[in-house]
């Protein structure tokens, strides 16, 4: 069975906002998912990439990929194609004396795949709420305007 949109799903995204810096944020996000037995794939640090490549006053972000190889597998023998949406990431963006957690809700993600999935979708994302409420988040918005 094909997801072909999630019924009563009409935002997609959630975002919290963080009191503190975008380092500091992502050092106690990874810290939070190394402490609940999540793989932490990477860290991409957006700022730096930037800079590297010439660009001037880029912004201050990062996305953080992780994710249960257990769960992944499971979810690509129901549909192989969620590969393409696997693993979770959380966009971090901010300044000085703040973060912005953007998260794509893997039930909206999941439920483009296959309908059986919606379910696992919801469980993943109470635990990336649970991850950003641990780490001080706070949600801002339901949906990215």
């Amino acid at each position: 069975m094909r997801g072909r949109g999630c019924k009563g799903m009409d935002k997609p995204f959630v975002v919290y906002e963080v009191p503190a810096n975008p380092d500091i944020a992502v050092d106690q996000l990874t810290s939070v998912i190394t402490s609940r037995k999540l793989v932490q794939y990477l860290v991409v640090n957006h700022r730096r990439d930037m800079t590297d490549n010439g660009v001037v006053d880029p912004p201050w972000a990062y996305t953080v990929i992780f994710g249960n190889p257990g769960a992944g597998a499971k979810f690509m023998a129901t549909s192989p194609r969620v590969v393409s949406d696997l693993p979770v990431r959380i966009g971090i963006h901010g300044d000085a004396h703040r973060s912005v957690l953007v998260y794509h809700r893997m039930e909206h993600l999941l439920g483009l795949h296959d309908e059986r999935l919606l379910v696992a979708g919801k469980a993943v994302d109470q635990l990336v709420e649970d991850l950003c409420q641990t780490v001080g988040g706070q949600v801002l918005e339901d949906e990215l305007q």
